[in-house]
């Protein structure tokens, strides 16, 4: 929150935005981590708080929630042969997470593809872009 606050009139002078790291524990909680849990969750309820908030800035905020990484969740995890099992069975992909699976996402969130751009009618609706009308059919 510190670090948002204090960048926030250098972000609205550049139409800048703002990617926090969150985790699969901001939705579930987790026994062995209950105050890592308590922190992302959080970290996901302040992003959204933050993107209403500056949004009138024209700052964008949004969140990456990593899965599991085997060596910041739990280095030892991935060594211990009866951890592993059991935390792969529950992840989609059946492997653990690497950094390159979230730079990616967190790359186009910071990108102008990412930023909605809008154009107000008279009557105050908004429209899509001419371009993104074009896609949408």
């Amino acid at each position: 929150m510190r670090v948002c606050s204090a960048a926030r009139a250098g972000l609205k002078a550049r139409r800048g935005c703002i990617v926090n790291t969150a985790s699969m524990l901001s939705f579930f909680g987790g026994g062995l981590v209950p105050g890592y849990s308590a922190s992302k969750g959080g970290v996901a309820q302040l992003t959204k708080s933050l993107a209403i908030a500056y949004a009138a800035d024209g700052i964008r905020v949004n969140a990456v929630r990593a899965g599991l990484d085997r060596d910041a969740a739990d280095p030892g995890a991935a060594g211990r042969p009866g951890a592993r099992r059991p935390i792969l069975a529950r992840t989609p992909l059946g492997r653990w997470g690497t950094p390159d699976d979230v730079a990616g996402p967190v790359l186009f969130l910071a990108s102008a593809a990412a930023a909605l751009r809008h154009r107000r009618r008279a009557a105050g609706r908004r429209r899509l872009p001419h371009r993104l009308k074009e896609s949408a059919r």
